[in-house]
């Protein structure tokens, strides 16, 4: 009787925490839910030619892979490099390790064995870095906001799905102001015309450089529309023939 109201007790305790996950890789960090190196062994059938090509480019670009394909939830990231360690920078100016992921609680794992190799082909792997190794100023870094890559081939370093983290912002971003109207553009077609007609010519499809010039100058130049029309008028007029 004993043994048989412990085995209900455990029963109700077991319902009651909900039954464990079976899927849980041993050597995955703690809290996860996934066997995260099952991802790296998928990321590298749906894309081998990185791993084949093992140049930084593509190693840098197989790890990413990785990471975007795990749980948001798990908070996984790349693993930082200073500009002295073999690393890798990505377009917005971030350094980090080519082959190695981490998560925030400081666990960090090799993925690729034989990285940046070129011609000799490197293989996925899942090797836990031991804490007496780990170097104060590589630290995790997250990429929860950096664009998701496509789903294309992998480019490796340029073709087909292309690493593009986010810039980093401006210091002070430029504004546009909004549209002057109409009338500011035809003082150009005004003047325009009227030395095309003094030349003896109808406009035609080169007036769209002198259209061009102008307008350029008077949008991102700094000048009135009046000072670039100014500007530019006396070639317009040499190129017709005309006196300036």
């Amino acid at each position: 009787m004993k043994l048989l109201r412990l085995l209900l007790a455990l029963s109700l305790t077991l319902i009651a925490c909900g039954t464990p996950p079976t899927n849980v890789s041993e050597t995955a960090p703690v809290g996860t839910t996934l066997n995260a190196a099952a991802v790296v062994t998928d990321i590298n059938a749906q894309y081998p030619q990185l791993l084949q090509t093992n140049t930084k480019e593509a190693d840098a670009e197989f790890i990413l892979r990785v990471v975007q394909a795990m749980p948001p939830a798990e908070k996984w990231g790349l693993l930082s490099k200073s500009n002295g360690e073999n690393g890798y920078t990505w377009p917005n100016g971030i350094r980090t390790s080519h082959d190695a992921i981490a998560v925030p609680n400081g666990q960090r794992f090799d993925i690729i064995g034989g990285s940046d190799n070129p011609g000799h082909a490197a293989s996925p792997t899942w090797n836990p870095i031991a804490p007496e190794n780990w170097r104060p100023s590589n630290v995790w870094v997250d990429i929860s906001t950096w664009k998701k890559l496509d789903g294309g081939t992998g480019g490796g370093g340029g073709t087909g799905g292309t690493v593009c983290p986010p810039c980093r912002p401006c210091a002070a971003c430029p504004t546009i102001p909004g549209y002057a109207g109409d009338g500011v553009f035809n003082e150009i077609g005004t003047v325009l015309d009227a030395d095309y007609r003094e030349a003896g010519q109808a406009l035609n499809a080169g007036s769209g450089t002198w259209f061009g010039r102008v307008s350029y100058d008077y949008l991102y130049g700094g000048l009135t529309m009046a000072a670039s029309i100014k500007k530019h008028r006396g070639e317009w007029r040499s190129a017709l023939g005309l006196a300036q």
